[in-house]
């Protein structure tokens, strides 16, 4: 990477950074070998056909992962899971045989966890590579939602929802 290439790199992450985004979870693999990591590069593209994507480091187990099963998840993560989310985030971890969180499977065999504010279960749609990540597409096969209050990520900590006032 060049000097400049490094300062606006810096000055990406640093204005991204400033995105307040939910947090969630991505899950592949089947039972025998499971793997997730938190992610906020999600987002719903469309409803006609019901499409999502996700991004994640073109060179993580996670990818090799959704490309092998070409199913994942998203869970959007609840108040109640910082503690999930800073255990997904965690670098070196290796795929397992389970998970100990408590989850699912949804009918692609890709787990579901219990808990979320709402999840999204997919079968890849297309990946496409950018830069140092793979862009997945995902088709939803199938979507819950809950009550729950949602953890937000902001300028690098998390942050709560303020209800405007009725």
């Amino acid at each position: 990477m060049t000097e400049s290439t490094t300062s606006i790199s810096a000055k990406l992450k640093n204005a991204a950074a400033r995105f307040a985004s939910g947090v969630t979870v991505v899950l592949s693999g089947r039972t025998g070998c499971v793997h997730g990591v938190t992610v906020s590069a999600f987002n719903c593209v469309s409803l006609d056909p019901p499409l999502v994507l996700v991004c994640v480091n073109e060179h993580s187990k996670i990818a090799r992962l959704i490309e092998e099963t070409r199913a994942f998840t998203v869970n959007v993560l609840s108040e109640e899971q910082i503690d999930l989310s800073h255990g997904f985030a965690k670098a070196g971890r290796e795929p397992v045989h389970a998970l100990a969180e408590p989850h699912q499977f949804g009918s692609t065999g890709v787990p579901i966890l219990a808990g979320a504010v709402s999840h999204f279960e997919c079968e890849v749609s297309s990946c496409q590579r950018a830069g140092d990540h793979a862009i997945f597409l995902g088709r939803v096969v199938d979507a819950g939602a809950s009550d729950l209050r949602p953890l937000v990520y902001f300028n690098r900590s998390y942050a709560g929802l303020v209800h405007p006032a009725a």
